[in-house]
């Protein structure tokens, strides 16, 4: 019903039912999905098959326009969702391991990122161009 009248809904899935909600995404296609705290569904450990790390894989496919937050690049994101070819939005960070991260992999300087105004961000496009 939420796809067919174009709906907006706000859900926040018990832990039981995430993976029931993305196969709903990944099977219905053709919608705007947002997660919050991408920690709460995947981590740094999280294997290439994990529901989420799958979705990612294909949300283009499925004509999904799919965004996800996280407060720590090094501790809430794995290498696989990584490699999906992400653009990444980096907002201001004090965090040492994340600044590493931004300034060794990225090529972004540390104090740039840490200085950054409220609101503003720097975008870095880790794969091919959509």
């Amino acid at each position: 019903m939420l796809w067919r009248e174009r709906r907006d809904v706000l859900f926040a899935p018990a832990p039981h039912e995430r993976e029931l909600v993305l196969s709903m995404l990944d099977a219905a296609g053709e919608c705007v999905v947002l997660i919050d705290e991408a920690h709460v569904w995947m981590n740094a450990r999280s294997a290439a098959d994990c529901a989420l790390v799958e979705l990612m894989r294909v949300h283009r496919h499925r004509k999904l326009s799919l965004f996800l937050t996280s407060q720590h690049l090094t501790g809430d994101v794995p290498q696989s969702a990584f490699s999906c070819a992400p653009t990444l939005h980096i907002f201001r960070c004090e965090s040492k391991p994340v600044l590493d991260r931004v300034e060794t992999e990225w090529g972004l300087p540390r104090e740039q990122v840490r200085n950054l105004p409220q609101f503003q961000y720097l975008e870095r496009q880790l794969g091919f161009d959509t």
